[in-house]
């Protein structure tokens, strides 16, 4: 599999460098033999990946004008190995860089070689829209239909659509369907503890894979880490799975030109049908161990979702049993103090109707035993009188 893949956007800080370690990171995962450079001269952010080995390049001069004669030269020899290059570019390189390819052609810088060219571009959402969608247009109407477009849909700056419609329903995608190669969306993440661990993966210029293995986060970002780079490759399956299919038909090209054209019809048949079926067998037990690796993959990743989502539902179990123990506590504590105070103003009704009680029959006693001394001596009056008369 050979490609060289150019991240070209005229708009900066939408994640060019970003996609760039994605894909240098993918062809080393896959074991595929790539270089990785940095074109970018005013950031060098790719070139801050120590794990990628990437090399900086100068292709501007000091005018910042594209040097055509430095840029060929690194043209020649990069298509002159095979393997996958890589190349980041900046913002100011985008304009020159498509003016030069439209003037000399990809057809002349590509010469005889079998290597595929694929143009990686960004759109980006919220205010980044516009200018990101301009420089797809640029790209759509200037470059060589033989050149293949991929677009990231970059939603970490904001939703991508357009009066409601996603990408795939933009004009410039309906009218461009046969020159974009493919699509790959680098969806926004819903976990702000996540976006935290991105941009602290990108700060400290990590690959996905450094990532996992590192210290720095927690097993569990680690996890989201691998479902991520799961996510974003295979999607990069899907784009490079043409490349594979190209290859083995080069190959089978070149096996059947080495054949002696002296040999008779009948012969020749019988070794293309020998020829033929050798490939069919190393195709479909090549295909058949890719898809067991795949299928093994698939269970490790789904055991590893499923240990994330346990961790998180027991995790949220327990802030939910927290909160409802907190929410009952309070309102007991709450109906208590209520019923204390309540029972308290009833006992101190009753005290005082009981006291005012109490002062009633002991005004009704006291008035009673004064009428009784009062009769008393009235009685003893009358008596007296009686007995002396």
């Amino acid at each position: 599999m050979n490609s060289i893949n150019l991240i070209l956007q005229a708009k900066n800080d939408v994640g060019k460098t970003y996609i760039a370690s994605i894909l240098a990171e993918y062809f080393q995962a896959m074991g595929h033999e790539f270089r990785a450079f940095d074109a970018d001269k005013s950031k060098n952010s790719f070139f801050k990946f120590d794990g990628l080995k990437v090399a900086p390049i100068e292709i501007l001069d000091a005018n910042r004008h594209l040097n055509p004669t430095t840029f060929d030269k690194f043209w020649a020899e990069a298509i002159s190995h095979n393997n996958n290059l890589v190349i980041d570019t900046g913002g100011d390189i985008f304009e020159p860089l498509v003016q030069h390819f439209v003037k000399n052609g990809f057809d002349n810088l590509i010469a005889e070689s079998t290597t595929e060219i694929i143009v990686h571009t960004v759109i980006a959402g919220g205010d980044r829209l516009d200018d990101t969608i301009n420089g797809l247009v640029t790209l759509c109407n200037k470059l060589p239909f033989k050149v293949k477009i991929v677009v990231w849909l970059n939603e970490n700056f904001g939703p991508i659509e357009v009066a409601g419609k996603p990408f795939e329903g933009f004009k410039i995608y309906e009218n461009n369907k046969d020159k974009i190669h493919g699509i790959i969306r680098i969806r926004e993440q819903n976990s702000d503890l996540f976006k935290a661990d991105l941009l602290k993966k990108n700060t400290l210029k990590m690959t996905l894979s450094e990532a996992i293995k590192s210290e720095e986060f927690s097993e569990v970002s680690s996890r989201r880490f691998e479902e991520f780079q799961r996510e974003l490759f295979e999607q990069l399956d899907i784009v490079f799975a043409s490349q594979i299919a190209l290859k083995r038909k080069t190959e089978m090209q070149k096996i059947v030109e080495n054949v002696d054209k002296k040999t008779a019809p009948k012969a020749f048949e019988t070794d293309a049908l020998i020829l033929g079926q050798t490939l069919n067998e190393e195709a479909l037990a090549k295909y058949s161990n890719a898809i067991n690796k795949a299928f093994e993959k698939h269970l490790d990743q789904l055991a590893s979702a499923n240990a994330l989502h346990l961790s998180e539902a027991n995790r949220c179990a327990e802030i939910v049993i927290t909160q409802a123990a907190e929410y009952l506590t309070k309102h007991l504590n709450k109906a208590a103090e209520e019923i204390i105070a309540s029972t308290s103003r009833l006992l101190a009704a009753q005290i005082i109707e009981a006291n005012k009680a109490a002062n009633e029959a002991k005004n009704a006693r006291n008035l009673a035993l004064i009428a009784a001394i009062i009769s008393l001596f009235f009685i003893s009056g009358f008596s007296l009188r009686q007995f002396m008369n």
